[in-house]
């Protein structure tokens, strides 16, 4: 980045802010214990504070944790999106069904907490639509639509 690029970015203090004058950075202050024992590094593993709707879940665990009717589901339509696609399908064919999960799950958050006008029910409708979206990309882009 250049000088006149930094300058004119909007990362950092205006220029000429002296208020971190001083300040020496790098973490807490001093005797700060709030940290002991965290491990950092986001939430722990199996955590199910997303459990609630799951549209976030990555894929593998969608997959990973995928049981009866919905594992069956996901075999089948893999299996329809093989036959219907390209060579080059074997990923994208295992990836379409989970993300369908997905999209699905976005849906019934959307009709559990009604269609409200605040930034929640958009964000989850704008989550949805790109859901959407990247499938019929992915359909298109192997040849299966």
């Amino acid at each position: 980045m250049s000088a006149d690029e930094y300058i004119s970015s909007s990362v950092g203090a205006p220029l000429g802010n002296n208020n971190a004058i001083g300040n020496p950075g790098g973490g807490a202050p001093a005797n700060n214990s709030n940290a002991i024992g965290n491990s950092g590094g986001g939430a722990p593993e199996d955590n199910t504070n997303r459990k609630s709707h799951g549209v976030y879940c990555d894929l593998e665990k969608i997959d990973d944790r995928a049981e009866g009717e919905v594992a069956e589901f996901i075999n089948q339509m893999e299996t329809v999106i093989r036959e219907r696609a390209d060579e080059n399908s074997k990923e994208v064919a295992r990836e379409i069904p989970l993300r369908l999960i997905r999209y699905n799950r976005a849906a019934q958050h959307i009709q559990q907490e009604g269609m409200r006008l605040d930034k929640g029910a958009n964000s989850m409708l704008d989550t949805s639509r790109r859901i959407l979206a990247q499938i019929f990309q992915d359909l298109q882009e192997i040849g299966a639509i």
